[in-house]
């Protein structure tokens, strides 16, 4: 059986992301800790998930995160939106997954669809982080090329790159979470992409979102 550590000093929020992986994907093995603490690592193989706490940006977070990685273990890590270099050096590491402080219930499910496929995850909040880390910023378009997505598409994708997850875009835009996750679906293949990330990130290279 596979195994997710949880290594937060939260303990309100690692026990209840506990109860949520146990209660949806059952057949993982989760275990939590409060410290971070090399012997907490010992025995994790490449097909187990660390979920750490990197909102201190201590420098023992990137020591410890450089070992998983090194050991091919899957990391998500929780970033400090506020603080941009750490965030920065965070988002060089390419880790499984970025979340953050905001990360909310169904964020957390939609990262763990997105992981549990061995795909990245990155928070919409983390997203301008990660588009000043490209090279790609030099194509313009004067007006939105209308012919690859509807009104309504442009419209999502926009809020997306505002940093609006699924249920505030149903609220702003007086539809259901499911009519959302239809466009969205509907966005990534028109754009060709295979996450949010990708479109949203598509989209503010070209200029078509601001």
């Amino acid at each position: 059986m596979a195994s997710i550590l949880i290594i937060h000093q939260n303990a309100f929020l690692r026990e209840g992301i506990k109860q949520f992986i146990e209660k949806e994907h059952p057949r993982f093995n989760v275990t939590t800790s409060g410290v971070l603490a090399d012997h907490s690592l010992d025995g994790l193989t490449e097909e187990d998930l660390v979920m750490i706490d990197g909102s201190s940006a201590q420098p023992e977070v990137r020591v410890i995160i450089e070992r998983l990685l090194k050991s091919n273990i899957r990391t998500a890590v929780w970033l400090p939106s506020e603080n941009e270099e750490f965030c920065r050096i965070m988002l060089e590491k390419k880790c499984s997954g970025y979340l953050s402080a905001d990360t909310d219930y169904d964020d957390l499910k939609y990262a763990f669809s997105v992981l549990l496929k061995n795909k990245t995850y990155v928070h919409h909040d983390l997203i301008p982080f990660l588009y000043k880390l490209t090279e790609l910023g030099n194509i313009t378009f004067d007006q939105l090329p209308s012919r690859i997505l509807t009104r309504r598409e442009w419209e999502v994708l926009q809020l997306l790159a505002d940093g609006h997850n699924n249920k505030s875009i149903s609220v702003r835009l007086f539809v259901s979470e499911s009519t959302v996750k239809n466009h969205l679906s509907s966005i990534m293949r028109k754009l060709k992409v295979n996450d949010r990330t990708a479109a949203v990130i598509k989209a503010l290279r070209n200029n078509w979102v601001s």
